[in-house]
C-alpha cells in the first residue's frame, strides 16, 4: 500500500497533490512546541524538503511540549535542529531535512529562505516574527504565522503579499 494512500484518495487532492507536496520545500522558523508540531506533521505529510531553523538547545522544561525531544537531548545540551532533525529522518526516511543551527535574523534570512516555497513562522518573539513579515513581503514569499501562548493558539496565513501583513495586523 501507498505511504500516502490517504491523500490520494481524496478527489480535491490525490496523486497530483502528493506529487506537488513532495517538490515542495518549507522552513520552519523555530523547533519549540509550535515548531516540532508542525515539522513532525510536514515531514509525515510527505513534504519533499523540510528545513528547520533553530539555535537553542534542548532544555528538561521542554520535554513536556516539545514532542520530538528526549531525556538524553536535555542532559547534553543537543541543539534542537539536530535532536528534531534525526527524529523527522526516522519518521520519513524519502524526506530531505536541513538542520539549521541559527537563529532568524537579518545576517541569516536570505540564505534560510533560499530554494524555499512557504516559511511558517514558529518562532517566540515580535522582533522575528516582524522580520519575517519584511522578508516574506520583499520575496512575495507566503507564509503562515503560528504561535501559543498557554492553551490559546493562533494561526494567520499569508499568501505573499497579496492581503494585509502582520503588520497590519
Amino acid at each position: 500500500m501507498d505511504r500516502y494512500a490517504r491523500h490520494s484518495v481524496l478527489p480535491w487532492f490525490g496523486t497530483d497533490g502528493q506529487d506537488k507536496l513532495g517538490r515542495s520545500s518549507v522552513l520552519v522558523v523555530g523547533c519549540g512546541g509550535t515548531g516540532c508540531a508542525c515539522s513532525a506533521f510536514l515531514v509525515r505529510a510527505g513534504v519533499g524538503t523540510v528545513r528547520i531553523a533553530d539555535s537553542d538547545i534542548v532544555s528538561l522544561t521542554d520535554l513536556h511540549r516539545q514532542l520530538l525531544f528526549e531525556e538524553d537531548d536535555a542532559e547534553i545540551g543537543r541543539p534542537k535542529a539536530d535532536s528534531a532533525a534525526g527524529r523527522l529522518r526516522a519518521a520519513n526516511s524519502t524526506v530531505r531535512i536541513d538542520a539549521v543551527k541559527a537563529r532568524f535574523d537579518s545576517s541569516t534570512a536570505a540564505g534560510l529562505i533560499e530554494g524555499v516555497d512557504l516559511l511558517v513562522d514558529c518562532s517566540d518573539n515580535f522582533d522575528t516574527r516582524m522580520l519575517i513579515n519584511e522578508v516574506c513581503l520583499e520575496h512575495s514569499m507566503p507564509w503562515v504565522h503560528g504561535a501559543c501562548v498557554g492553551s490559546t493558539g493562533i494561526v494567520i496565513p499569508f499568501p505573499g503579499g497579496e492581503t494585509a501583513c502582520y503588520r497590519c495586523i
